[in-house]
């Protein structure tokens, strides 16, 4: 199974939902650059992010962020702030060494498709986010 999310349409339901023009730029196939025009203070800045896929088990996804010392100073803060707000651990960040898991299985809208479907990979293509994965077998008889 294979779903196909491209750039822009991924950046227009970000767009949608939160009112901030997302770009999405191809790095190689596990990284994409991010690009999120921000105010900082009285100032108009658009830092770059890189957001790698290192790994899928299961129903948590864990990536890498790296960009320059603002980038990680600014990283640092909204993790703090979103692990804080959490009723329920769908996040996890590791401060020191850029990783961020999400666990997916807490997550309300995918609550529904992961069990039926096993999320095997997530990978970038100059337009696109692939993301694969497989039915998950039945067992006979339940």
């Amino acid at each position: 199974m294979l779903l196909i999310l491209t750039y822009d349409e991924l950046g227009k339901l970000i767009e949608n939902r939160t009112d901030k023009v997302v770009k999405f730029d191809f790095v190689d196939s596990s990284t994409i650059k991010i690009t999120l025009p921000l105010k900082v203070l009285s100032a108009q800045i658009s830092p770059e992010i890189n957001i790698k896929i290192v790994n899928i088990k299961g129903v948590l996804l864990t990536m890498e962020y790296t960009g320059n010392s603002l980038v990680n100073f600014l990283g640092k803060m909204a993790l703090r702030r979103i692990i804080a707000r959490q009723s329920e651990p769908r996040l996890l960040g590791d401060l020191k060494s850029r990783l961020i898991t999400i666990n997916m299985g807490l997550i309300p809208k995918l609550c529904d498709i992961l069990p039926i479907v096993n999320l095997t990979t997530i990978y970038f293509t100059p337009d696109n986010v692939m993301v694969e994965g497989s039915v998950v077998e039945r067992e006979q008889g339940v």
